[in-house]
């Protein structure tokens, strides 16, 4: 039996054509706006996965959040965000930066349905895979990569993710998603903008490609 809490949004998505079965009634369905949200306890033992729509996934360090990776539906055949958490005290939280659509399957229904299709078995350990070379590099970046690389790194995801040169972002913003210092930020700011990649006025970069 089919989720009665799907849109026609949903229904015309990639997953649901070339995955109709992820559909059943006993999985979840959830749908977000544009906001920060985590995920409830009650789908601590479900994986998920992005149907429709854009997020850039976060950790929880410190009390701090920490930029990971950005998702966007149309990466992979089923965008998986993250495995069941159940036995992990890692916090994940998301961010929407539009309205999205996130299914919750249980690992029982992942056994079954990875048995039963082997086009689903592959897209599955696929959008695994992607996940935790994601979090690698988001960690290598961390720990290897000055805070100038990542700032440049960080304003061209955002540059790419709103097809704009032109990012309307604070330093403030900007510091907590780096988790970071705002004079830091500041610093970093004056050496690309010396470098001649970008330039920036109060609230406004712009980024030279």
């Amino acid at each position: 039996m089919i989720l009665k809490t799907i849109t026609d949004q949903v229904k015309t998505s990639a997953v649901f054509k070339k995955f109709p079965f992820l559909f059943e009634s006993d999985n979840i369905i959830q749908y977000y706006d544009t906001e920060f949200f985590s995920f409830k306890e009650n789908t601590a033992n479900y994986y998920k996965f992005l149907i429709y729509g854009s997020l850039e996934l976060y950790l929880k360090h410190y009390e701090k959040r920490r930029f990971l990776y950005r998702l966007e539906s149309e990466q992979l055949p089923i965008v998986s965000i993250n495995s069941s958490l159940s036995n992990s005290s890692i916090d994940f939280f998301c961010k929407s930066l539009k309205e999205s659509a996130i299914l919750f399957i249980s690992l029982d229904n992942i056994r079954r349905y990875s048995m039963e299709s082997e086009a689903f078995r592959k897209s599955f350990i696929k959008s695994q895979e992607y996940h935790y070379s994601s979090m690698l590099t988001a960690i290598e970046s961390y720990t290897k990569d000055g805070l100038e690389k990542r700032l440049y790194n960080y304003l061209l995801t955002k540059s790419n993710l709103y097809n704009s040169q032109e990012l309307s972002i604070s330093q403030h913003e900007i510091s907590e998603e780096l988790n970071c210092s705002r004079e830091a930020v500041i610093r970093n700011l004056k050496k690309l903008k010396i470098k001649g990649v970008i330039e920036n006025k109060r609230n406004v970069i712009f980024l030279k490609k």
